[in-house]
């Protein structure tokens, strides 16, 4: 509990690194501390690691529900979802790409390998007519 209040000391004076130090060594030596949990949640919040601080405030809720964490809770799980939302339509893109040059390649090597059986093919037409030519003296 002393390392939940440094903590919250901590983040009052906008110091969230020193915080989660403090709140790290504080759930270490109890898991289920509810406000050590919320005060990570909000210094993960204030350093920008949207998932981190979702996942403490919603076990810091489960644990002790406070109504004002509520809304922090949400607001949290609003930014997680646009930045996961973001994610998957750059990973979307990224197999949309793939897969065009994966089709591209596919392309490329059927028409070079129609491109060698043509010429295989008038290679021997012209070795066949060559022959059948029977070119020679009488």
């Amino acid at each position: 509990l002393t390392y939940a209040n440094r903590a919250d000391c901590l983040l009052k004076m906008k110091r969230p690194c020193a915080a989660l130090a403090d709140c790290n060594a504080a759930i270490e030596l109890n898991p289920d501390s509810a406000k050590a949990l919320k005060i990570r949640g909000k210094c993960n919040r204030y350093l920008g690691k949207w998932e981190a601080a979702q996942t403490d405030l919603a076990k810091a809720m489960s644990i002790d529900f406070d109504p004002d964490m509520q809304e922090l809770l949400k607001f949290v799980q609003g930014k997680f979802a646009a930045i996961q939302g973001k994610a998957t339509k750059k990973r979307l893109k990224e197999e949309k790409e793939a897969k065009k040059k994966i089709a591209e390649r596919k392309a490329a090597n059927e028409a070079a390998r129609k491109k060698a059986q043509e010429a295989a093919k008038r290679e021997q037409e012209e070795q066949r007519r060559a022959a059948a030519a029977g070119g020679g003296m009488p």
